[in-house]
Formats: structure tokens, sequence, C-alpha cells
């Protein structure tokens, strides 16, 4: 399994990936869908040096991101969708400095983004769209004070809240 490039993972039980899914030294695409059980990644996901794309969605009892995913140097789109019990996108993010695309979508509880997103100078789109607990008018604001120095082309923050 050394030589693995995608890992698609969808319907699952489980609650939680192994550990050894970071010994995927060459793993460039993980996606997972539908696993309605699973709560979060392992602290290893950060080996995943070649990663370029991490997929979540349709998972309904995750509620966190590892720290860990600051490591992810060759991550470019990080997208989570329909992940309702995720609050918070960890700081470590700001790590991430090759990411193109941040689309965190219909992720209802999400309740803003870390300042260290402004550290992504490579950012491209920013996507916090059906995020029902972020204020469009204080992300919008947060999301050009933080990402002066990016290469942001597209923002979109449609069905956040109104108030």
């Amino acid at each position: 399994m050394n030589e693995l490039t995608e890992l698609k993972l969808g319907r699952c039980s489980f609650t939680a990936l192994p550990d050894a899914i970071g010994g995927l030294e060459k793993l460039q695409l993980l996606a997972i869908s539908d696993c309605k059980r699973l709560t979060a990644l392992p602290e290893s996901l950060g080996n995943l040096c070649a990663l370029q794309t991490l997929c979540l969605g349709d998972l309904e009892s995750f509620h966190e991101l590892p720290p860990s995913i600051g490591a992810l140097g060759a991550l470019k789109t990080l997208e989570l969708v329909r992940c309702p019990r995720l609050e918070v996108l960890p700081d470590e993010l700001g790590g991430l400095f090759v990411l193109e695309t941040l689309a965190v979508i219909h992720c209802r509880r999400l309740m803003g983004i870390p300042s260290s997103i402004g550290d992504l100078v490579y950012l491209k789109r920013l996507s916090l769209k059906g995020c029902s607990e972020v204020s469009p008018y204080v992300a919008f604001h947060d999301a050009i004070d933080m990402l002066a120095e990016c290469r942001l082309e597209v923002i979109n923050l449609s069905f956040c809240k109104v108030a």
C-alpha cells in the first residue's frame, strides 16, 4: 500500500481512522463521505506529506480537525461539506502555506475562521457557504483583513447568518 495515491471512503461505519493512515506517504487525495459515526481524524494525518486534496463530506458526527493538519505542506484543497458538528477550524490551518481552496459548506455550527488564515498567501477561493452561525458581515471583514496579502479571487458567504 506504499504506492497508494488516492483513498476514497464512503458509507463506512467506523468511528475513527487507524493511525496507520499516516504511513501512506504517497497519498495525494483523501476523500471521506457519508461516514455517519466518524468523529475526528487521527493526529497521524499530519504525516501525509504528499496530500494535495482533503475532502470530507456528510459526516454527521465529525467535530474537529487535528492540529497536525497544519503539517500538510502540499495541501492545495480542503473541503468540509455538511459536517454539522464542526464548530471551529484549528489555528494550525495557517500552516497550509500552499492551500488554494478552503471550502467549508453547510457546516451549520461553524462559528468563524481562525486569524491564522491570513498566513495562506496562495489562497484563491474561500467559501463559507451555508455556515449559518457565521455572520457574513464579520466573516467578510475578517477575511478581508486577514487575507490582505493573499491572492483571493473568490469569496462565497452565501446563506450565512444575517444578524
